[in-house]
Parts: structure tokens; sequence; C-alpha cells
């Protein structure tokens, strides 16, 4: 038996107070579960981030996974991968830069 029914069985005329503590030990469970949410929110961003700009393995070799930073793709001696539309700016952008 749960120290609710234990409490309930032994004294029927403590049920507000009974039913009082309930509701607070529901609404402090449920402030826990809210945060545990948030952080797992907060965790699965970070891991995107993360996923997004880290060295990885692509057809067995390391490589960078792009993160939109022009400057770093010069000092990198590995294989890149990157979307065809950030692809698409950078030659754009290059041949902007060439032909002034």
């Amino acid at each position: 038996m749960s120290s609710y029914q234990d409490r309930l069985t032994a004294n029927a005329n403590d049920f507000d107070s009974i039913v009082t503590d309930m509701l607070k030990d529901l609404e402090r469970k449920t402030l826990l579960l809210v945060d545990s949410y948030k952080e797992i929110e907060r965790q699965a961003i970070e891991i995107s981030i993360l996923k997004r700009s880290k060295f990885s393995r692509f057809n067995n070799d390391e490589c960078w996974i792009y993160d939109g930073q022009d400057d770093k793709l010069d000092s990198l001696v590995c294989p890149v991968v990157i979307s065809a539309s950030d692809l698409r700016k950078i030659i754009n952008n290059n041949k902007g830069h060439n032909n002034e």
C-alpha cells in the first residue's frame, strides 16, 4: 500500500491534507518533467549544431561538414561535405570577386 493509502486508512478526517499533499507532489513532479523536456530539447539543438560542424566519416575518409564559414575552407586538407546551395553561393561570390 502506498503512503497515501495508509494515511487515508488511518485517518479519514485528514482527507483535505492528504489531497493537498498529493497535489503538491504532482505539481513538483510536473515541474521536474517540464524541466527534463526542456533539457532534452536543449541537448537536441546542441547535437544538431555539433553534427553540422564536426569531423565525420564519409566514404571511409575523414571529412569536414561545411558549417558556413568560408574562412576555414582554405586551411582544410580533407574532403568537404557541402550542400549544393552553399557551393553555388561560394562560386557566385568568387565570380564577382574575379570580375572586378
